[in-house]
């Protein structure tokens, strides 16, 4: 319909989209910004970096007045800017980016370091990102099987593992428990 009304091209299936890429698996719709990651870690220099298993330390604390040297502000903020976008199809990340995103005013070696250590997971996760079910529910086209969501679940598996941890966890409300 809109073809009629306004001058348009047909390009077939969405398969890249502002640094999104969309592919279609088995009938779904898999959302991920896998060339994304890969161009922000050429782009600061993290490629070639070992990975990090987490995107943060455990009871990481940060603070204005946290001890170290200025880094350049201008850095800092682009690394935090293109992790911030990453959150789209990252929700994992947006409690470190987050986090990091306090201290844009005036960085320190140690905000800078939770920042490259984000870059350095991510070169880990490259090509996690989400299935599209919920979206796919809100425009009316039904989905039969249950949405995927591939991400990080280290952490939770590192809670089950050590109940030593269980005490400083117990806001966790547990609907499921299954490892």
């Amino acid at each position: 319909m809109l073809m009629k009304q306004l001058e348009m091209t047909d390009l077939g299936p969405l398969s890249y989209f502002l640094g999104i890429e969309f592919k279609e698996i088995e009938a779904r719709i898999f959302m991920h910004q896998g060339k994304y990651v890969e161009d922000l870690l050429k782009k600061f220099n993290m490629f070639e970096f070992n990975m990090a298993v987490t995107p943060a330390k455990t009871r990481l604390v940060m603070s204005l007045k946290s001890e170290g040297e200025h880094v350049d502000a201008t850095l800092y903020k682009q690394i935090v800017g293109s992790l911030r976008y990453l959150c789209n199809t990252r929700p994992n990340l947006a409690f470190s980016v987050g986090l990091t995103s306090r201290y844009m005013e005036a960085p320190k070696t140690p905000h800078m370091m939770v920042a490259k250590r984000i870059l350095r997971y991510i070169r880990g996760t490259m090509n996690y990102g989400l299935w599209l079910g919920k979206l796919l529910k809100e425009l009316k086209i039904q989905e039969a099987n249950p949405m995927n969501l591939f991400v990080d679940n280290n952490s939770i598996i590192n809670l089950a593992k050590h109940p030593v941890n269980h005490g400083n966890s117990k806001h966790i409300e547990t609907r499921y428990h299954c490892i």
